[in-house]
This record gives C-alpha cells, structure tokens and sequence, in this order.
C-alpha cells in the first residue's frame, strides 16, 4: 500500500467516524410542524419510521398543516413547507365547494376523493391536472383570478386547493390513517403541480421548470400555485340515509280510521 492510498483510507475512516456526519435531530425536542416537515423530506425508511411515534404522541384534535412555497432569498430557492397557520387564500377556497379537491382517508386507508372511491393515486392524476387547470371554464371545476405577475403580466390564477381530511388519532380499535398514506398523496399532489409548472415554462420560456432562473421560476410558481390543507383529525363519514317522508294526507286519514290497536303486528 503506498502513501497515497493510506492517506485516502486514513480520511475515509476519519469523515465516517464523524459523530457530527451521522447526527440525527433530538426528535424529542422538535414540535409537531418540524416533525412533519422532517418526515415529508426524509428518504431514509429508517427515519420516517423513528419520527412516526413522536408525531402520534404530538397530535391533537384540533391540529392543521397549510402547506406554502418558502423562497430562500439566500439560496435562491423555492421549497414547501408545512405549517400550523390559515393562509389568507383560505377564504377563496372554503366559500366554494368547486375550489376544493378534497381527499377522505379513513383508519383502514380507505381513500375517496369527492365521495368517490379510488384504487389508486396514479389514476387520479389527470383529475388533478383537470382541476387545477380547468381549461374550458366550467362551472363545477374552480373559479380564477387575475393576477399581475412579473415577467408574465396579467394572467389567470386558480383557486383550487386540495384538503386532506383523516384519521390520525387511534380509536377504540387503536387503528388510525397511516402516516406513509398521507405522504404518498401530498407527493402525487406535489408532483402534479410540477408537471404542470414544466409545461407552462415550456410554453413561456421553451426550458424545463428546473432550468429556468430563479425569478422564471418564481414566476411560475405565482401562476401555478400549490394550495394544501391537511386535516389530521377531520375525516367525514358519508351522511346517514335521509328519514322516510311522513305518511301522506290520506294515509294518516286511513290511519286515524281502522286505529293503532287493528294494525297488523
């Protein structure tokens, strides 16, 4: 073995045994938001799995994560993050239902989207691109608004949001949506509104989203935006049936006449 490779072997052994390089966060010091961000960006399975108890122990009733795009003025950068706070864009969307594309996700990881039972999230996808673009204005799908956006003028933006809606806290069967579920969905919303990015810088600039500049990007990030409500703790059984109607005029009258004692048994 020459110098040369037992210096490369000596700073390998030195950069591997860094205790700073294998640090992990004081999971049980972070709060419920730093948890939840932590556990979106993490790829190591390992980890989402430590994190998950911590998130259990932290969740409450009343909980919600809003999901905003954060510029990194630093870095010149644009990445979402989750937090515990209403965005003002809230009102648009809670005023209609048309603005909502709203998941229901139940303790068996059952998902309905809009009532209606899915199989899987990949087939969905055009749905969201339909619903978020609504190409010919239709009524059911969202409202837009003009907007003066730098580098793209006066342009149309939609209102449409997504809202998670689950079953985070175990009930008496001690069964509850699966965390994973919940990051596999917010990760098809996120990649289909990047889709949609790539093909609207195509359009404006003929580049990939990825390539633009940080103020392109910026631009079209405006013109697309990612609206995301996650609701722990909010899932909506489907509505009981409807009473029967009461009996009819004549029917009472009839009623009235032969008696509740001659009612057949």
């Amino acid at each position: 073995m020459n110098k040369t490779h037992f210096i490369i072997i000596i700073l390998f052994l030195l950069l591997g045994c860094n205790p700073e390089s294998k640090k992990k966060p004081d999971y049980a010091s972070l709060d419920l938001e730093e948890l939840f961000n932590l556990f979106l960006t993490t790829q190591d399975s390992l980890e989402e799995n430590t994190i998950i108890p911590f998130m259990d122990d932290s969740i409450n009733q009343e909980c919600f994560f809003y999901q905003y795009e954060r510029i990194d003025s630093n870095i010149r950068n644009l990445s979402f993050y989750y937090c515990q706070e209403k965005s003002d864009v809230w009102e648009d969307i809670k005023t209609s239902s048309r603005n909502q594309f709203v998941f229901q996700i139940n303790r068996n990881n059952e998902i309905t989207i809009n009532n209606d039972s899915i199989s899987s999230l990949k087939s969905i996808r055009q749905d969201m691109e339909r619903f978020l673009l609504n190409k010919n204005n239709q009524d059911d799908l969202p409202e837009k608004r003009i907007r003066e956006i730098d580098l793209l003028g006066a342009v149309s933006v939609s209102k449409g949001a997504f809202i998670i809606n689950a079953q985070m806290i175990a009930d008496s069967t001690n069964t509850h949506t699966n965390w994973d579920v919940i990051k596999r969905i917010i990760n098809n919303i996120t990649q289909t509104i990047l889709i949609i990015r790539n093909e609207s810088a195509i359009k404006f600039w003929n580049k990939e989203y990825s390539k633009l500049s940080f103020q392109e990007q910026k631009a079209i990030s405006e013109l697309h935006p990612l609206g995301i409500w996650f609701y722990p703790n909010r899932y909506f059984q489907k509505p009981p049936l409807p009473p029967p109607p009461p009996p009819s005029d004549k029917v009472q009258e009839i009623l009235t006449i032969i008696g509740e004692d001659e009612l057949p048994e």
